[in-house]
């Protein structure tokens, strides 16, 4: 379903759930049917309650709504790209990128579990995780651009004759190199995960305890902040 159509259907049969449920609560109470009017205004209190969690998921769908649209293109450029030398390459891409998402998704769920409304907490946390999903993005385009631009036949020609360039060579070792890289960033944001899952297992924290936590955490994964200016350049 399209993301962003998702609030407005849900915005739809909710409200119109909400207005039925209100309307029947008031006719039972105004008829002095008590116990419908008690039933369906617990029904209206429901569908309200539901309404509001079923905005809040969506929301949460999309950690770091920004890099949204450049996943969805990067996914997008994969699904073109045809070269049967590159068939594993491209497929283990895909599959990476698939991981990226359902990663960041169980991350913004481990810190409002951890942190629940503390927004501030939060958004200090999800820095590092944005520049690590900047960099892993940077790599799969700088994937998918060397594939596009690769010579196949050429390539195939070069194997037939027993004699492969070391410009084929390169790009091949290139993206390993990077494939390699993005495993490591998807490694990373599991063991950050799992180390923020282990606060929730801690007394009640202040808030300046939590954030000092929350910086060493980040600053302990050397992938963060040695790359940020690399990958804001590579991404513009």
């Amino acid at each position: 379903m399209n993301r962003d159509r998702t609030p407005i259907i849900i915005n739809l049969a909710c409200g119109f759930l909400a207005a039925v449920f209100l309307v029947f609560t008031m006719f039972a109470f105004s008829t002095h049917a008590a116990g419908l009017g008690i039933l369906t205004l617990v029904l209206f209190l429901a569908v309200c309650i539901v309404w509001i969690w079923a905005l809040k998921s969506v929301h949460r769908q999309v950690p770091g709504s920004a890099g949204g649209d450049e996943a969805e293109a990067v996914a997008l450029q994969f699904s073109r790209l045809k070269p049967k030398s590159f068939r594993d390459q491209i497929r283990v891409c895909q599959k990476q990128l698939a991981r990226l998402q359902e990663k960041t998704m169980a991350m913004d769920q481990t810190l409002h579990d951890a942190f629940g409304d503390s927004t501030i907490s939060i958004d200090r946390f999800m820095t590092g995780i944005r520049r690590a999903r900047m960099l892993f993005l940077a790599n799969q385009k700088q994937i998918a651009d060397r594939i596009l631009i690769f010579d196949e036949e050429g390539y195939r020609a070069a194997v037939s004759a027993g004699s492969v360039p070391e410009t084929y060579q390169d790009t091949f070792a290139f993206i390993e190199a990077k494939i390699r890289e993005n495993e490591e960033i998807l490694t990373r944001i599991d063991e950050l995960n799992a180390r923020v899952q282990q606060l929730t297992n801690l007394p009640r924290l202040e808030d300046r305890s939590a954030m000092r936590q929350l910086d060493e955490l980040i600053e302990q994964s050397g992938l963060y902040g040695g790359s940020k200016q690399k990958t804001e350049k590579e991404m513009d």
